[in-house]
């Protein structure tokens, strides 16, 4: 009896000391640890925005109108009365090839047709004496006064007088047309401009041999200029006569709008492009100066945050998200393209629409902001 009393004794005063033992410990969750403090920081609430893509071309600025201009004979340069960049009006010789068998055909021709016009001459006086004399006789043979083998020879005479005229008509509008054929061979060996201008580029010097179809000199036009640009076949759907082009030139500060007024129906197969022109209104410009096109997509929702926020930590980038009770936790972001009219960085991944971050000052991962209050920082 005496063992089990002390058993249970022994039994009795464990439980006593276990119990006093639990009653000294924290239950979970009734205590949080101690968080770094944050204080003079900005928080935003981010939302999504809607934005336009703006996508960007290079381009090479070119007139409106540009004569590449060449010879259709061949012949040694005699003259060049112009520099590049003279200004030229229409009708105005460039310069000169020395082709003197086409002179001589020219002198030959106004020759020719000089001769012809001396015929054809001869023969109109003749025709209009047969007139007459036909004329007379006819009514002399209907009075009976001549027999009517006097008037045939008179009849005979008028036809033949009416076919030599006919003849010599003939050989003044061949010789005429000789004559037009020369002068227009002759004026190949002077290169006029076609219309007013300034000339653009010179490919020739003087002693040098033309040829028919290679290119001597270029005038182009300055009153009108277009950017031609390649863009990525994505867009092609996106592109249409009509759409306002922000241009920028990296040769100066000039910056300007132009009008897409062509696109390319055809995609080069090697570089995934077409070509568009896009019409500027700007003076003062040259062709071959490099342009870049700003063109302005369809627009899309998407989170842009101030630049400000972006934490990075070595090759990662995040921010600091604050929660309901002011803590902030460093997450990774992916971003994307920099705004720079508004300073914000849009955010591909990472976040979602309505969270709130930290925007300005210095923050800790895991630390609480001092009298946070929601939607007031």
């Amino acid at each position: 009896m005496i063992r089990h009393f002390a058993i249970l004794s022994k039994l009795t005063l464990i439980c006593v000391l276990f119990t006093y033992g639990c009653g000294e410990k924290i239950k979970p969750g009734n205590k949080e640890l101690p968080r770094p403090a944050i204080t003079g920081v900005k928080t935003a609430k981010i939302t999504k925005n809607a934005v336009n893509d703006i996508y960007e071309a290079s381009g090479t600025v070119k007139a409106e109108n540009i004569a590449s201009l060449s010879s259709k004979v061949m012949g040694e340069i005699k003259t060049i009365n112009v520099k590049e960049g003279d200004p030229v009006k229409a009708g105005q010789t460039l310069l000169t090839i020395g082709a003197g068998e086409f002179a001589n055909k020219a002198a030959q021709a106004e020759a020719a047709s000089l001769e012809a016009q001396a015929g054809l001459n001869m023969a109109q006086e003749n025709k209009l004496l047969m007139d007459t004399t036909y004329e007379r006789f006819k009514k002399l043979y209907e009075e009976k006064a001549i027999s009517r083998q006097e008037f045939d020879e008179i009849e005979t005479k008028k036809k033949v007088a009416d076919l030599s005229h006919a003849q010599a008509s003939a050989m003044h509008h061949r010789a005429q047309s000789a004559l037009s054929e020369a002068r227009v061979f002759q004026g190949y060996t002077r290169i006029t401009s076609p219309f007013n201008g300034i000339v653009g580029k010179k490919m020739i010097d003087v002693g040098a041999m033309a040829a028919p179809g290679v290119p001597l000199i270029t005038v182009e036009d300055p009153s009108a200029y277009n950017v031609i640009i390649n863009v990525d076949e994505g867009l092609a759907a996106d592109l249409i006569k009509g759409t306002q082009v922000d241009i920028s030139l990296d040769t100066s500060p000039l910056k300007t709008k132009g009008t897409i007024t062509e696109v390319s129906q055809f995609i080069d197969p090697a570089t995934r492009t077409f070509s568009v022109k896009i019409a500027i209104a700007q003076k003062g410009l040259r062709s071959g100066l490099y342009a870049v096109a700003a063109i302005r997509g369809k627009p899309r929702q998407t989170l842009e945050i101030p630049a400000s926020a972006i934490a990075d930590k070595g090759q990662l980038r995040g921010v600091y998200v604050v929660d309901n009770k002011g803590v902030a936790t460093y997450r990774l972001i992916t971003t994307g393209r920099k705004l720079a009219s508004t300073g914000t960085v849009e955010v591909l991944s990472g976040l979602t629409d309505g969270e709130e971050i930290i925007v300005e000052g210095t923050a800790v991962d895991g630390g609480q902001i001092t009298g946070y209050k929601q939607g007031s920082n």
